[in-house]
């Protein structure tokens, strides 16, 4: 992702959720303090194909770092999980 690209709400991505183009997926960022297995859960509240983020490569870490940056630039800078769908 280039410097100045947006993150855009994706036709191919439910509500709420934000598509990142170079890696090609639907992600949510969530402000709420729960354990590992807790999260896991309210993922698939949210969504049933939604899971946990595990970083799979260096450009899934940089565009969810770039993204990261950008929520906290804006918004609160509570506890945050990341969810991604398959």
């Amino acid at each position: 992702m280039n410097e100045g690209e947006q993150y855009v709400h994706c036709a191919v991505c439910p509500a709420d959720f934000t598509y990142i183009p170079v890696v090609n997926g639907c992600y949510k960022v969530v402000n709420q303090n729960l354990g590992w297995l807790v999260a896991g859960a309210a993922c698939r509240t949210l969504h049933p194909d939604a899971y946990l983020l595990i970083i799979n490569s260096a450009e899934e870490q940089l565009a969810v770092s770039r993204m990261l940056d950008v929520i906290n630039s804006t918004g609160p800078k509570d506890t945050l999980f990341f969810l991604k769908l398959t």
